[in-house]
């Protein structure tokens, strides 16, 4: 997927259709970090936030998706795995009207349009407009029920981030890394023709040169001193104790 197209399809399919964000989260692939993406976020005041190299993590609620994303087609693919295609919108469809019951409590579809998914068993129980319902008492009652359930969600969702920051805080701990430090890194990249499971699982050792945000780290090569281009997140670094010399005695 090209830049071009990236930037299109955010264009014509999110900022006409829904208004431009406040702020873009994405991976560092080269299609969202093109000087054409900039500046169409630019453009409409966009902040734009890239996640740190292999560290998914910090994108996590559009990688779980895609991860869910990705069952539903597997369930229903042809056998040549051809059709895949035209089963997303429709899995798009189950995702945007489930409840999100570890989070806001209410779909998808209800957070953004005030109300939940008409469906073909719905559609019956629809009162006919022959009724002579007041348009202005519906849209009140749209609106309202619309802020009542968002005032519910932030509660929801307050309460779902304290009782996770609870689990992970268990474990956790903060990093120590300090400008300076020999670390080692995790290797994420296998050449071509080199088994994964007999690779080094660190390599190095590398130099912090600086800090970033979030627990993020500007290394450099210590046998080349060439810096790496990407900030690394302290999940990926370890740190290194350098060999002592050996000294020889008479």
């Amino acid at each position: 997927m090209e830049a071009h197209l990236v930037a299109t399809i955010v264009f014509k399919e999110v900022f006409t259709r829904y208004g431009a964000p406040r702020v873009l989260v994405s991976d560092r692939g080269r299609n969202f970090m093109s000087k054409l993406v900039s500046a169409l976020c630019e453009m409409f005041d966009i902040i734009r936030h890239h996640t740190s190299a292999y560290h998914p993590q910090t994108n996590a609620t559009c990688e779980r998706l895609n991860s869910t994303l990705e069952q539903i087609p597997r369930a229903y693919v042809n056998e040549h795995q051809q059709n895949w295609p035209s089963i997303l919108s429709a899995a798009m469809m189950a995702i945007r009207m489930s409840p999100a019951t570890q989070s806001t409590g209410f779909s998808p579809f209800f957070m953004l349009f005030g109300k939940e998914m008409n469906l073909p068993v719905d559609t019956s129980l629809i009162p006919k407009t022959s009724m002579g319902m007041d348009a202005q008492c519906f849209f009140e009652q749209l609106l309202q029920s619309l802020t009542v359930a968002k005032e519910i969600a932030g509660s929801n969702m307050k309460i779902a981030q304290e009782k996770s920051k609870k689990r992970h805080d268990i474990k956790a701990k903060e990093p120590t890394f300090i400008v300076g430090d020999w670390v080692l890194l995790k290797n994420m990249r296998t050449k071509k023709g080199i088994s994964l499971k007999l690779m080094h699982k660190h390599i190095g050792p590398y130099y912090i040169s600086g800090l970033g945000p979030n627990f993020t780290y500007r290394l450099i090569d210590c046998k080349t001193q060439i810096p790496l281009k990407d900030l690394i997140n302290a999940s990926r670094i370890k740190k290194y104790v350098k060999p002592e010399p050996v000294r020889l005695e008479n």
